[in-house]
C-alpha cells in the first residue's frame, strides 16, 4: 500500500491464474461492457442510479475503456455494484492494459453477506479471461471497511510508478 494524492491508499494484484469466489446464495454476477448491455439492463439500473444516472451510467459504457459490474438478486436488484477503468487512472500513471476497480456500492441492507468480494474477485477473473493481469485499486485512508474488502481480495502493497 502507498500514500497516493490526497493521502489516499492505492493498492495492486497482478493475476495471472483463475480466480474464484464463493457465491453467496440466491445472486448472480453480471459484467456490463457496452452501452448495449447496459440497455439490456436498464430496469435494474434505473432503479440503482435514478434516470440521471442511468443516463451517465450508457454514456460511461458507450466508452471502450468503461465497464460494470453488478451483483444482482432473484428479484433483479442490483445489491453491489462497481466500475472498471481499462488503461486511465487520474491518480496514478498504468499501463494500458492495466484496470482500476472502483468505484464500489453495496446496498446498506446487503452489507456483510460477501458480496463486495464475491463481485470484486469475480469481476477481476472476468477480466483476466480477457486477458487484463494488474488491477489497481485505492481508498481513502481512514475507509476501514474498504480497506478490509481490498485485503479479501488479495491485493497488497501498489507496484509501479509512483503517484502523480
Amino acid at each position: 500500500m502507498t500514500a497516493g494524492p490526497f493521502g489516499d491508499l492505492v493498492f495492486s494484484r497482478e493475476c495471472r491464474s483463475p480466480l474464484s469466489a464463493v457465491q453467496p446464495e440466491g445472486v448472480t454476477f453480471h459484467l456490463l461492457s457496452g452501452a448495449v448491455a447496459g440497455l439490456r439492463r436498464s430496469p435494474a439500473l434505473r432503479r440503482r442510479y435514478g434516470r440521471r444516472g442511468f443516463a451517465k451510467a450508457i454514456l460511461k459504457l458507450a466508452t471502450p475503456a468503461r465497464l460494470l459490474y453488478c451483483v444482482v438478486d432473484e428479484d433483479g436488484e442490483i445489491l453491489h455494484d462497481g466500475w472498471l477503468r481499462v488503461g486511465r487512472w487520474s491518480r496514478r500513471p498504468v499501463g494500458p492494459r492495466d484496470v482500476v476497480v472502483g468505484p464500489l456500492s453495496t446496498r446498506q441492507r446487503a452489507r456483510r453477506r460477501g458480496l463486495a468480494t464475491y463481485g470484486v474477485i469475480s469481476a477481476m477473473e472476468a477480466m483476466r479471461r480477457r486477458g487484463h493481469t494488474t488491477f489497481f485499486i485505492g481508498t481513502a485512508q481512514d475507509n476501514v471497511a474498504s480497506q478490509r474488502l481490498i485485503a479479501k481480495c488479495g491485493f497488497s502493497v501498489s507496484a509501479g510508478p509512483e503517484p502523480r
